[in-house]
């Protein structure tokens, strides 16, 4: 069985890679200069969750038992995330013509999409499993 990492980490990766890719792509249709660094930032929304995970439960193994998800769950919402990451460079593509250096907007971009991605995981989280979100101190 794979473990609850790996599975975070390739739900998020595939849709991320495919719907960043085809904004690429389109990017490149239009004439747009991608820097090498852009596609980067896709992986900002999936980091913003995971140091709340690690800070919160110490590791994305433990944040799973503790939460108690499903592994579909788990795939689920890292799969949503992977989509949403991959949508960070979308602002490019949207707005090529403005006054803002071409890298800030991806990185606005991205750390926009991980406010929303970690405020999503937040409330899955406290639908999923209240008692896992209060210390138990």
């Amino acid at each position: 069985m794979i473990s609850p990492t790996s599975l975070t980490i390739v739900s998020y990766a595939v849709p991320a890679t495919l719907v960043g890719g085809l904004t690429l792509w389109v990017g490149r249709e239009r004439n747009i200069d991608w820097k090498i660094w852009e596609p980067v930032v896709m992986a900002v929304p999936f980091l913003m969750v995971l140091i709340y995970i690690v800070l919160t439960f110490g590791s994305i193994h433990q944040g799973v038992i503790e939460m108690g998800f499903h592994p579909v769950a788990v795939a689920m919402i890292a799969g949503i995330g992977g989509f949403l990451g991959g949508l960070t460079l979308l602002p490019r593509i949207l707005f090529p013509n403005t006054d803002v250096p071409d890298g800030t907007v991806s990185a606005a971009s991205a750390f926009l999409v991980g406010l929303f991605c970690l405020k999503m995981f937040f409330l899955m989280a406290a639908f999923a499993n209240p008692k896992a979100l209060i210390a138990p101190d």
